[in-house]
């Protein structure tokens, strides 16, 4: 290998080594960049009293986009706050905490921004809204589901139908 080959090979070794610094810190910082407290996240319905199964889902698959991580703030309790991961698990919270605030109605989160994290706003909302407990919602869709009749509509406009209730009472009877 002459000088000229050996000075080539370094200098391309060297490119090739920038190369994929380069390439590492654009994936670190963009790539895998945590969501910001200036992050907004709105999805197509808001909360209010009658919509709890179809936007609890919606939410869940929203910040679970976003971060999968931070979809945790909505089960898991927080770190001891004299854990040296408790400003940053902190400062996620309230990144949940806002897209949760974002997507329900004005009327009702002006009520609930005085839970302290995610999972206490959650949980109320679990508790409040979730009528998987309630008989006698569960039994409205089942009359619901026993009055759709065909009345004109193609065979696939009726099973999309009962399909519809047929999910809403799934949601409704699962424990959220």
């Amino acid at each position: 290998m002459s000088d000229e080959d050996g000075s080539y090979q370094s200098t391309n070794n060297k490119k090739t080594s920038d190369l994929a610094s380069q390439l590492t810190s654009f994936l670190k910082t963009n790539m895998f960049q945590q969501p910001k407290l200036s992050d907004t996240l709105k999805i197509s319905l808001s909360l209010n009293s009658s919509n709890y199964a179809p936007w609890s889902r919606m939410i869940k698959v929203a910040i679970e986009e976003k971060s999968k991580a931070l979809l945790n703030h909505l089960t898991t309790n927080p770190p001891e706050t004299t854990d040296e991961k408790y400003e940053k698990w902190e400062q996620e919270d309230l990144i949940v905490f806002s897209w949760l605030i974002q997507n329900i109605e004005p009327n009702l989160a002006s009520n609930l921004t005085e839970f302290q994290t995610a999972k206490m706003l959650w949980d109320a909302l679990v508790t409040t809204y979730s009528s998987g407990r309630d008989k006698l919602q569960t039994f409205d869709f089942h009359v619901r589901a026993n009055e759709i009749k065909q009345s004109g509509k193609s065979i696939e406009d009726l099973w999309i139908s009962l399909q519809g209730v047929w999910g809403k009472l799934k949601e409704e009877t699962q424990i959220q």
